[in-house]
């Protein structure tokens, strides 16, 4: 139950701001652009096609709508009940939720925002970043700072929501990218420290196990057009070379990482495991977010890029024994890097986080709700089910999950992850994704492809308005 503390400071700000209206909705449709789709979720979402979850009703109470990658995944029921029902019995909030995966939720969104519905939107962080450029949700820091939890927020999470001196959302999870590993597969080849964090050595690694491993190959990434999973694998290896992808100077947008950079990367992590090497499997080409975790958790491949979202996903394998197994073996290790890469630590930081409508006919009623949603005892409920929520939990007074040494990976990649720039993703990640398929088919020169994308990218930045 939240506190009597927050339920006044709550009062308190609803009684300040009774006069005026200080949430400026911005109205705004935005460009309606598309990149085909982000694909699967980031965090193992799960998510249907637009199944309604739980709604309550009764009174004169007011109705709000929450779409989640993750109201309908089974470790959810119990935690989305106790939220619906603390948002009627606290503020007399109706809470309908609606789960949808992120691809379907960002292409509802960007074409019908200005409904007003939803009322809260859950996304990853490429979505926040999206939606705030276009004038699709609202800042909501003077609110945010007068609930009673604001100050736990780990400052990474509340950094990478914050854009132009305005917070955009509030943080339910974050991750750094990291690879995820088979230890008992490891130490049966005699690798007792991981994977290398050098891509040749990595690579010989992984051919290695598919040749000594009936029915597994070494490695599997994340390579289906469109899948929001693929990008953030992808600019996980460019956070090794530099801090930003698109950066603004002098009121300019540029891009930070060189040609030779992109091609670098196309190389070691996508042409030659595919195309070069034995270490992936090039009948796995293609390959969505759940061909990536569930593939892992049955045994297909011994690492893998992925989050923490993937130790809470056993019941959703196919063989939920063997993938409980498997999970029991499992330990992470700072994702490989390319010969040139200048800081083998950096890695994409991940924040899913959920945001206000802009557009929302109830606005008040949608904070109240958040509010509750996005608490400390919301977080450590979910967490119960899905220990990914506190690997490591987005608030400081809030135990974490991370109970082994060798997956301590986990809470420093997410010290040293990287966010995004505050621009719309949709057009670089369409490029992106064209490239990665020329590269993994063998129709490009991965250098080639990296000189068109950078090139691509140029052409992107100098239409961005500062």
């Amino acid at each position: 139950m939240t506190s009597e503390r927050q339920k006044l400071s709550r009062r308190r700000f609803v009684e300040a701001t009774s006069a005026a209206t200080i949430f400026g909705l911005a109205g705004c449709t935005g460009d309606g652009s598309s990149d085909g789709g982000d694909g699967g979720g980031d965090g193992g979402d799960g998510g249907g096609d637009g199944g309604n979850g739980t709604t309550s009703s009764g009174g004169s109470s007011t109705t709000v709508t929450h779409w989640s990658g993750f109201f309908d995944n089974p470790n959810a029921g119990e935690w989305r009940d106790w939220y619906v029902q603390e948002a009627s019995d606290q503020y007399n909030v109706e809470v309908e939720t609606s789960a949808f995966s992120y691809a379907d939720m960002r292409q509802k969104y960007l074409t019908g925002a200005s409904t007003g519905t939803p009322d809260i939107i859950e996304g990853v962080l490429s979505h926040v970043n999206e939606y705030a450029v276009a004038g699709l949700i609202e800042p909501i820091g003077d609110w945010a700072e007068s609930l009673d939890y604001y100050d736990d927020f780990l400052q990474g999470g509340i950094n990478s929501v914050t854009w132009n001196d305005q917070l955009w959302a509030l943080p339910m999870k974050g991750n750094g990218r990291t690879f995820f590993y088979r230890t008992d597969v490891f130490e049966e080849m005699g690798w007792e420290d991981g994977p290398a964090e050098g891509a040749e050595e990595f690579l010989e690694q992984m051919s290695t196990i598919t040749n000594s491993k009936d029915g597994m190959h070494g490695y599997h990434n994340t390579t289906k057009k469109g899948q929001v999973r693929a990008f953030q694998e992808w600019i996980s290896h460019v956070y090794k070379h530099e801090d930003s992808v698109f950066e603004l100077n002098n009121g300019e947008w540029s891009v930070t990482p060189s040609a030779e950079t992109f091609g670098e990367i196309f190389e070691w992590f996508y042409a030659k495991p595919y195309l070069e090497t034995d270490a992936a499997n090039p009948d796995a080409r293609n390959g969505d977010w759940r061909a990536n975790d569930i593939g892992y958790l049955q045994g297909n491949y011994a690492c893998v890029p992925c989050g923490p979202w993937l130790l809470g996903m056993q019941e959703e394998a196919q063989d939920p024994e063997t993938a409980g197994n498997n999970i029991e073996q499992t330990a992470t290790a700072t994702i490989s890097h390319t010969p040139n890469a200048s800081d083998p630590k950096g890695t994409y930081l991940e924040t899913e986080a959920n945001m206000i409508n802009a557009n929302s006919e109830n606005p008040e009623a949608a904070r109240e709700a958040l509010g509750i949603h996005a608490s400390p005892e919301s977080v450590e409920m979910i967490g119960e089910k899905d220990p990914s929520y506190l690997q490591p939990p987005p608030f400081g007074s809030v135990e974490s999950s991370i109970d082994r040494e060798d997956r301590m990976e986990i809470k420093t990649a997410f010290e040293n992850g990287k966010g995004l720039a505050f621009i719309s993703w949709g057009q670089p990640r369409t490029a992106l994704y064209e490239s990665i398929q020329q590269v993994i088919y063998d129709q490009k020169d991965p250098y080639t492809a990296g000189e068109e994308l950078h090139a691509e990218f140029q052409d992107i930045a100098s239409s961005l308005e500062a």
